[in-house]
């Protein structure tokens, strides 16, 4: 999805955009920011640079992961927060399957 011209891209943290040219070297950082929540999308309490930093983190440089997660936090920008910022216990499961597989689950339903 190609970012919302009418969308006001704000000037881009270095650390931010930092951590956008090392996941997204394909990817012009400005154009990355543009699929970033904007300020006014999130409440007023959040703590801006760092759910954007979250959300890129997340996204381990795919497109579309950034647009998930992006769309995560305009709902609730605690959970990308918490998300990144909360290591994963080694004896989590990483993805869906592997906890279908932990728990005994049969592959279709």
């Amino acid at each position: 999805m190609l970012p919302d011209e009418s969308k006001q891209t704000p000037a881009v943290p270095p650390e931010l955009r930092a951590a956008i040219e090392q996941l997204f070297s394909d990817l012009d950082a400005s154009v990355v920011a543009a699929l970033l929540p904007t300020r006014d999308e999130l409440p007023p309490v959040a703590e801006y640079e760092r759910v954007l930093l979250s959300i890129v983190r997340l996204s381990e440089g795919k497109a579309d992961r950034l647009e998930h997660f992006a769309d995560v936090a305009r709902r609730d920008w605690r959970d990308v927060v918490f998300w990144a910022e909360s290591p994963r216990q080694e004896e989590e499961p990483s993805s869906w399957p592997e906890l279908r597989r932990r728990l005994r689950l049969p592959e279709k339903p």
